[in-house]
């Protein structure tokens, strides 16, 4: 497996580049499965990202919800 990093990155120019990353997320399946029945009303979905994908170039977040 080491050699492979290196192959990758000889490859790449030197650096490998972050996945350009796109975001949807179903605004219904995220209150009613994680923020119902909590106290918390508000999350910043910018930083939710940075978090749980820190080595992706996150470019846009689409949030979708319907009545």
């Amino acid at each position: 497996m080491r050699g492979h990093r290196k192959v990758a990155s000889a490859f790449l120019g030197g650096t490998a580049a972050a996945p350009k990353t796109y975001v949807y997320v179903d605004g219904f399946n995220l209150y009613y499965g994680a923020l119902r029945h909590t106290p918390y009303r508000w999350l910043d979905l910018a930083k939710l990202c940075r978090l749980y994908l820190p080595n992706d170039d996150v470019r846009r977040i689409k949030y979708f919800t319907a009545i």
